[in-house]
This record gives structure tokens, C-alpha cells and sequence, in this order.
């Protein structure tokens, strides 16, 4: 019955409907994003000239800036506001790279500053520039740091702003950033300018390239910090420079710039190491990546440290692409987790801080492992990471826990080069500009208002796939119906007809027997009885007289009544049992004559060749989802050259019509064997008919 309600369901309209509905989604996608990206306008510069937004009066719209880098000796600085200059400012030389500029806020008056860093052939300089509040610039070409071109490479030194930390009177803020070299070695620290006192704070002497640094403010505390460095094992220094980039480093230093432990060596070149902050039982704890891409035998990891740097648990990580990963935080759970950037394609893992995976996401495939930016773009709260897509003419923009991702392709430009700010306006929507090389774009990020109509399309899509799948059932289902009634009533006419030739043939005998008994006095009450029996069946045949389907009790009483009749027609020449195991149903549905007419064969040509110790056993039992019918008598067996001494093979060519026929009207495939008892020199010691009946 199980299967059948199973594949009820599986042939079910409502059910073919949704496997189609699935297909169809999966294949043909609606485009209902929950966002999208739109083009606002496009502008073509001049080469060398670049534009950034960004809010510097906190008013709720954004100034526009330009830097002009055409003249070779020093960098133009032009602030706009509502398309019309407000002012310009001179810096000498040119910055390291365009992405090095940064606003912020050191002074607390609600009107951010520039802050720029230039360079010429042999120093790096910081220019801060006002140009809100007082409108100059407070510190110009301020020397940071020495370096030297490396022979033969054309590499040059970059910064990377870092952030704003309260000063120790917490009057001001100090602006911490980091400076990496490639070739040229020097100078690879960490800094920290305070602006107010204009004097500078450097780590140690280091060798280890650094690509990343985390601030981490200390619990209960906003004037302690510890800064988390991702580093390399680029190769360009030898073993005996102080913290040799032959390696890769774990290092966090505090606010005085020093070591807050000492550096962990993890992993030789080439390597790349990525370290952030997680949350492991309420205690902030170092992860870290190390990614190996060389091509030695030696493992990537996963590794968990704690505040002094001693390791806590490590993994290794698997179905990754060497050289293309990166790991990111997950502030929505407190770092509880942390998210794993596996390939080009965009795998994206959330692991928790045991290292197992919790989720996975795919954006669209991408060209690099980070971020060109990192910021909030419909202003809801939340920032967004925007990647380089995997041609490059495109962006991927995806919400910080990597869900929603959309990708947005541009006619010409490449986008791992470019520069993205926010530009908000008082009363509009916000939006995010991007530039790539001449051209700049203005575009809106937004949530999708036809994401909301995902639903009721889906709806409407299966319930048309629902009408008409139903449609078609509905006329399939009246074919088959009328085509079933036709082979039920064949069936049916069928099996009365047999009854019909089974009826006749028994009574003959029964009247042929009784009459022999008569013709004896001493017979008579004997005769009677006969009666008595014949007129139970007579009784049994009336009531069941429609009927071609009877329960098995009524079928034994019927084959008792009978076998009955033909004992004392024999003589008592023969013995039976009837032997029912009590856990078989009773109630249980039969072709009525079934096991009669295969009582009624082994009497007739078996038992009766015997003048006496003839037995008839007859037993039922539950067997393994069928009843078990067994009928063995110990008479004089089957010749397999006919069908049996004397018989003519009638009876069991209506056994298999009714089987037949039951399954036609029932579905239920009764199956039958008749085989010779043999003994141990194979004698033949009479007949066994077993019939199996399986549960309804």
C-alpha cells in the first residue's frame, strides 16, 4: 500500500507541476536580484586627472575632488562643491598611488581632512589639507620616511591609511598607516602620526612585506588598540635581515608601536599569510591563513592563536586555489565566524571558530582576492565589498556577510585599477562614483522592487503549469477510467461464466454419489447426512451466488462442507486436516473456488485411487507478506506427460483464469505450484499444490 500511495503522489498533477516549475526556475532564472546596479550618468577626463567624493562638512552631500597629476613636480588638489571650486591646494610630488588618499577626522570640528602621501626619488611625505574648516593645509610635505629605488625595477613604495585612534589626551586624534615595499625593501613599518604634536611613532625594523593591518580596539577601552599585520614571504631580503620576507609573519603591535608579542614565523616564500580577528568563548583570538603557493610539499593552514601568540588549534584546509584566497571577518556575529574566499570562482566559505563549515556562498567569478573597496553604498547601515569581476571591465558588489551578490559590466575601463568613493546629496538616494583610467561613472545601488514580485510570479508560473498539467490529466484520467469500467465488467462476465461451469460439474457428482448410497437400506441415514452437507453448500452457493470474490474463511468453510461430503462418498477411505496458524487474516480476499478446485483435483485423481490410508493436509499460514496455502495429499502424483491419471486438465486451466483475472480486477498476482511428493530413491508419495497470496 505504501508504494502505491507513493507513486499516487509522484503521478499526481499537483506533483508534475512543481518538478516542471523547478526545472524551469533553475534553468531559466527571473531576474529578481534583491539588488541591482543602474547607471546614473558617465563622463570622459583628461589623462592624469582624477576624481573622488567624499562628505568633508558632514552636511549630508558630498564635495567633489580632483587631483590633477600633469604637472610633473607637483599634485593639484581642486575642491568642488555643487560643481563650483572652492579652492586649490599645491602639493610637490606626486602620490604613490592614486588609492593612497584619505579623509578623516583628527580634530573633532565635524569637517574631515585630506590626507595625501607623495613621494620623489628618495622620501615619502604626508600633506594634510583643511580645506572645510580653515580651509589650508596643516601639514605639508611632512617627511615620513626614507627608501631607495631598487636597481633594475621600477617598483615603488605604497601606503595604506590604516585609521584615526584617540590621542592620549583624547583631544585629537592620531592617524595610523602602514607603508610596504616590494623590491626597494625599505621601509616595510607600521606609523603613527600625532597630528597635534607632529611627531611620528615607527614599529620596529621589519623585513616582512606587510598587505593588510586590522585595528583592533580593546575591550572597555577606546585608547588601547592592537594592530593584526597580514604579511608575505616574497623572498626579496636574505636570512639575516630582521624578520626576513624569506618567511612569513604573524606580528600585532600595541599603541606605542611596539611588538605585543613576539613575531610568529609561519611558513617560507611563497607564502601568503592573512591574520583577523575572531571570538572564541568571549576572548578575542588571532586566525590565520597561511597560504602556500609554492612547489614544495608544504601544507596551507588554518590557525587560531591567542594574545601572546601561542597556538591554539590548526586545520588544513581543502578544495582551494593556491594564491587565491583570502579570509574576511564576520562582525554580524560578533566573530564568532569568519568567511573564506576559496577561488576565482567565488566560493566563499563561512567556518566557525572550531574550523568547519557553517555556509557556503558563489558570487560571480573575479579577478582579484581584495577588495578594491569597502563601504556602505545605500547607506543602510551595512558596508558592501566591491570586487573586480573576472574580465575586469566589470564590478561584483556583495553585502559584508557575501549574500545578494551582483556583478555589473562596463562598455570599457578595467576595474582593478580603479577608484570608487560615495557621493550622497541631501534629499536623494545615495550613489557610488567609480573611475577607470578617462572614464568616470556615476551609479545607484539599490534594492530590487521587482524582487518583491519574485513570489507571485512564481505563483502564477505554477499555477499555470498546474491547469494545464491538470488539464491534460483530467482527459488521460476519463480515457483510463472508461477503459477500466470496460476490462471490470469483461473480467467480471468472465469469472461469473467460469462459476457458472465450476457449479454444474460439482453437483453432478454430488447427486451421482447420493444416488448410489439410496440404493443400499442401510445407506439412508448416511444419505441424509450427505444431504444435510450438500445442502449447507447449496446454502453457501445461494448467498454467494453474485459473488466472485469471497473471504478466505468463507472459501474453507465451503472446502470443509465439501471435503466432507466426498469422505463419506469414499468410505472414509481417506483423513484431512485443515491447519490455520492464528496470525493469518481470515478476512483475506480470494478467488472463490481457488482452493477448492485444487481440493477437488487431489480427491478426484489422487486420493480416490486408494481403497484406503488416503491424507488430505491442508495448511495456512502467514509467511513473510504473503498466506501460505499448502494442499498435499498422499495419493498417486502427477504424470508429467499428462496432467493427471484420468483428468483432463479442466480445473487447472480455471485456476489460471481466476489468477489471472483477480489480478486484472485486483492487482494482486496470486501465484500457484503443483509438484510431485517424492521419497529418498524417488518414489513418488503423492501431490503438493502450494499457493501464495500476497497481503492486500
Amino acid at each position: 500500500m505504501r508504494r502505491i500511495n507513493l507513486l499516487e503522489i509522484f503521478y499526481h498533477p499537483a506533483f508534475i507541476s512543481l518538478i516542471i516549475w523547478i526545472v524551469l526556475v533553475l534553468t531559466i532564472p527571473l531576474p529578481v536580484s534583491k539588488y541591482r546596479i543602474k547607471l546614473v550618468s558617465e563622463e570622459v577626463y583628461s589623462p592624469n586627472t582624477y576624481f573622488m567624493y567624499c562628505d568633508l562638512d558632514s552636511n549630508g552631500s558630498s564635495e567633489k575632488i580632483s587631483i590633477d597629476l600633469n604637472d610633473p613636480g607637483q599634485t593639484k588638489i581642486i575642491v568642488y562643491r555643487d560643481d563650483k571650486v572652492m579652492d586649490q591646494y599645491n602639493v610637490a610630488y606626486h602620490p604613490t598611488h592614486i588609492q593612497s588618499i584619505y579623509f578623516g577626522d583628527y580634530n573633532g570640528d565635524s569637517c574631515e581632512e585630506i590626507y595625501i602621501f607623495t613621494m620623489n626619488d628618495k622620501a615619502l611625505f604626508l600633506s594634510v589639507i583643511d580645506p572645510m574648516a580653515q580651509r589650508k593645509a596643516l601639514i605639508y610635505n611632512r617627511f615620513i620616511d626614507s627608501w631607495t629605488e631598487a636597481p633594475q625595477s621600477t617598483d615603488r613604495p605604497q601606503f595604506v591609511a590604516v585609521g584615526m585612534i584617540p590621542d592620549s589626551s583624547f583631544q585629537s586624534h592620531d592617524f595610523v598607516f602602514y607603508i610596504s615595499t616590494g623590491y626597494s625593501l625599505q621601509p616595510r613599518n607600521l606609523y603613527r602620526y600625532i597630528i597635534a604634536s607632529d611627531s611620528l611613532i615607527k614599529s620596529p625594523e621589519s623585513y616582512a612585506t606587510i598587505n593588510h593591518c586590522v585595528m583592533i580596539e580593546k575591550p572597555g577601552s577606546t585608547s588601547e588598540h592592537t594592530f593584526l599585520l597580514s604579511t608575505s614571504a616574497t623572498g626579496n631580503s636574505d636570512e639575516t635581515a630582521p624578520y626576513s620576507d624569506l618567511h612569513a609573519w604573524l606580528m600585532a603591535l600595541n599603541d606605542e608601536m611596539k611588538f605585543s608579542f613576539q613575531p610568529v614565523k609561519s611558513g617560507r616564500k611563497p607564502t601568503n599569510l592573512y591574520a583577523i580577528p575572531i571570538n572564541m568563548r568571549d576572548q578575542t583570538v588571532f586566525l590565520t591563513w597561511r597560504d602556500y603557493f609554492g612547489a614544495d610539499d608544504i601544507k596551507s593552514m588554518f590557525c587560531i592563536y591567542d594574545e601572546k601568540g601561542n597556538k591554539i588549534r590548526e586545520k588544513e584546509a581543502e578544495g582551494y586555489e593556491p594564491s587565491f584566497t583570502n579570509i574576511f571577518p564576520n562582525d554580524a556575529d560578533g566573530g564568532k565566524s569568519f568567511y573564506f574566499l576559496k577561488n576565482h570562482d567565488a566560493v566563499v566559505e563561512q567556518l566557525d571558530t572550531a574550523l568547519r563549515t557553517v555556509k557556503s556562498y558563489t558570487l560571480p567569478p573575479l579577478s582579484f582576492r581584495t577588495p578594491i573597496a569597502f563601504l556602505d553604498a545605500d547607506m543602510d547601515g551595512h558596508n558592501e565589498y566591491f570586487f573586480a569581476g573576472r574580465e575586469q571591465n566589470s564590478i561584483v558588489i556583495s553585502q559584508d556577510d557575501f549574500r545578494n551578490a551582483i556583478e555589473y559590466r562596463f562598455n570599457t575601463g578595467n576595474t582593478s585599477n580603479s577608484i570608487i568613493s560615495q557621493v550622497l546629496t541631501r534629499g536623494s538616494k545615495p550613489l557610488f562614483f567609480i573611475q577607470m583610467q578617462t572614464h568616470g561613472r556615476l551609479l545607484k545601488y539599490e534594492k530590487n522592487p521587482f524582487h518583491y514580485l519574485h513570489l507571485p510570479v512564481s505563483l502564477v508560473l505554477y499555477s499555470i503549469i498546474f491547469l494545464f498539467i491538470g488539464f491534460i490529466y483530467r482527459i488521460q484520467k476519463h480515457r483510463l477510467d472508461l477503459k477500466s469500467a470496460t476490462q471490470r465488467e469483461i473480467a467480471s462476465l468472465q469469472m461469473k461464466a467460469i462459476k457458472n461451469q465450476i457449479d454444474p460439474h460439482f453437483t453432478l457428482n454430488v447427486l451421482n454419489s447420493i444416488g448410489s448410497l439410496y440404493q443400499n437400506e442401510g445407506d439412508r441415514r448416511k444419505a441424509d447426512y450427505i444431504f444435510g452437507k450438500y445442502a449447507s453448500l447449496i446454502r453457501q452457493t445461494v448467498i454467494s451466488s453474485d459473488k466472485i470474490i469471497i473471504t478466505l474463511e468463507e472459501e474453507i468453510d465451503f472446502v470443509r462442507n465439501y471435503i466432507d461430503i466426498e469422505q463419506f462418498r469414499s468410505g472414509n477411505s481417506f483423513e484431512y486436516s485443515i491447519d490455520t496458524d492464528p496470525g493469518v487474516d481470515m478476512e483475506a480476499r480470494v478467488p472463490r473456488m481457488l482452493i477448492h478446485t485444487f481440493v477437488e483435483n487431489s480427491i478426484k485423481y489422487g486420493l480416490r485411487q486408494r481403497t484406503e490410508g488416503g491424507k488430505l493436509n491442508i495448511e495456512i499460514k502467514q509467511n513473510a507478506g504473503v498466506v501460505l496455502i499448502k494442499i498435499e495429499d498422499n495419493g498417486t502424483g502427477l504424470r508429467y506427460d499428462e496432467i493427471s491419471p484420468g483428468g483432463t486438465g479442466k480445473g487447472l486451466k480455471i485456476i489460471s483464469e481466476l489468477t489471472d483475472l483477480y489480478y486484472r480486477l485486483e492487482k494482486i498476482r496470486i501465484t500457484t505450484s503443483l509438484n510431485n511428493i517424492t521419497g529418498q530413491t524417488g518414489e513418488i508419495l503423492g501431490t503438493r499444490v502450494t499457493i501464495e497470496l500476497p497481503n492486500s
